[in-house]
C-alpha cells in the first residue's frame, strides 16, 4: 500500500486508504479472537503501518518510521478511537509522540493497559 504524501493524493483517497487501515483491524482481530488491551494497541501500530507482525512497536516515535508521517498519524488516531471506542480531543492528537505516550493516552479514556 502506498502511502499519500502532502498533496500527492486526494482527501478521498486519504479517506479510503484510512478505511482501509480500520478495515485491516477489524479482521485481525476476528482472526485472533478476544484480545488484551495492549495487544489491540499493538495491533493498531502494526496494521496502521503496516508492519511485519512481531514487529516491536514499543519503541517507536512519530516520524521513526516513513509510514508514521502526518497522514499515517491521522490513520492511527482512526484506529485507535474505532478500536477503543474512545474519541482523542486534539491536545492529545498533538501530544502522540510515540507508543508510550499512545498507550498514557489510550488509558486516561479508561482503557485498562
Amino acid at each position: 500500500m502506498e502511502y499519500c504524501r502532502s498533496g500527492s493524493c486526494s482527501g478521498k483517497d486519504r479517506t479510503n486508504q484510512t478505511l482501509n487501515v480500520i478495515n485491516r483491524i477489524y479482521r485481525a482481530s476476528e482472526m485472533k479472537g478476544p484480545m488484551e488491551p495492549l495487544d489491540k494497541l499493538r495491533g493498531c501500530f502494526i496494521q496502521t503501518f503496516e508492519l511485519e507482525p512481531g514487529f516491536d512497536v514499543e519503541g517507536l516515535q512519530y516520524q521513526g518510521i516513513d509510514a508514521w508521517d502526518s497522514v499515517g498519524h491521522m490513520q492511527l488516531i482512526a484506529a485507535l478511537e474505532t478500536t477503543f471506542d474512545i474519541m482523542i480531543d486534539t491536545q492529545d492528537v498533538l501530544d502522540m509522540s510515540s507508543f508510550n505516550k499512545a498507550k498514557d493516552i489510550v488509558r486516561k479514556h479508561g482503557v485498562g493497559i
